[in-house]
C-alpha cells in the first residue's frame, strides 16, 4: 500500500513493475481513519478473519448535514 486516505487506497509493487492484482480480485485494508465514511452507511461490520462475527449500527447515520 503506497498511500491511503479516507475514501481510496493506492497500491504500487514494490519493484516499480506490475502488482499482478487482477479485476475482481479481492484485499482485505485495515482503514486507518473513516470518520467521514462512517456517516454513509446503516452498520459497521466486525470481521475475524474471513468471517463476519456481527454488526454495530451507525446510530447517527446521515447525521451531519
Amino acid at each position: 500500500m503506497a498511500s491511503l486516505s479516507e475514501e481510496h487506497g493506492v497500491i504500487r509493487a514494490r519493484d516499480g513493475g506490475r502488482t499482478g492484482l487482477q479485476v475482481g480480485d479481492r484485499l482485505s485494508v485495515v482503514p486507518n481513519h473513516v470518520c467521514t465514511m462512517i456517516n454513509l452507511h446503516d452498520a459497521v461490520h466486525l470481521v475475524e478473519g474471513r468471517w463476519v462475527v456481527g454488526s454495530l449500527a451507525v446510530d447517527l447515520r446521515g447525521a451531519v448535514h
